[in-house]
């Protein structure tokens, strides 16, 4: 089962990961006729413009604000500071250039995942919309284009992405912080945040925006002077 395992991360991490994430974002600018550099200014000016918005105002659920912070809460972190310099430290400063095409290129490819998202979102009755990959896995290439495949796929994807976030990188990252700094116990540490996590996430959507509007000006701010 390691050496499989092995096998895969190396096969998933390597070029054909490379390709993919290069390659579809090159699709999209090209096909998009370069939307993210022709209209980059009117996308800043847009978000920026409103920022200012209250909940409540428009068809949104959360404020601007709340929103914009939930977006940032899943851009920045450990991996942004870990991975430059482990990246820098393995290939060189020639890795900071590959970066900053992936990130060109990769605005366009958000765009995309943004827009069908929002697409294929789904109000419930209580006024709250889902939406995300799950959503347009199954409500569009299963439902729309008729492809039996994308349903099982959403489902593994949902799966996936759930225990990733909740049993293995979040958890697990902030725990091992908390119990090298401050001496707690690893099992604790980690319980004391799943539980944390939980109490957010089972307040829906509002509360999710409402918390990351109170703890992200304070994470960024830390993220950028470390």
């Amino acid at each position: 089962m390691d050496a499989f395992l092995d096998t895969l991360v190396g096969w998933l991490w390597g070029p054909a990961m490379l390709v993919l994430v290069l390659g579809l974002g090159g699709y999209f600018t090209i096909r998009s006729g370069f939307w993210q550099f022709r209209h980059f200014g009117h996308a800043f000016g847009y978000v920026w413009g409103n920022l200012t918005r209250k909940r409540g105002e428009g068809s949104g659920i959360l404020s601007s604000f709340e929103a914009f912070c939930v977006a940032t809460s899943g851009a920045i972190g450990v991996g942004n500071i870990g991975g430059v310099a482990s990246a820098i430290a393995i290939g060189g400063v020639g890795a900071v250039f590959w970066m900053w095409v992936t990130g060109l290129v990769g605005l366009m490819t958000k765009m995309v995942e943004v827009a069908l998202a929002v697409h294929y979102r789904q109000e419930y009755e209580n006024g709250d919309t889902y939406g995300g990959p799950t959503y347009y896995l199954d409500k569009g290439w299963h439902t729309q284009l008729g492809l039996p495949l994308w349903k099982p796929m959403a489902i593994v994807f949902g799966i996936g992405i759930l225990s990733s976030w909740v049993l293995t990188m979040q958890t697990f990252t902030v725990s091992e912080a908390i119990s090298n700094t401050f001496g707690v116990s690893h099992t604790a540490a980690a319980a004391g945040v799943g539980i944390v996590m939980y109490a957010v996430i089972l307040g829906g959507i509002s509360r999710i925006g409402r918390f990351s509007s109170y703890v992200v000006p304070f994470m960024a701010a830390f993220y950028i002077i470390g």
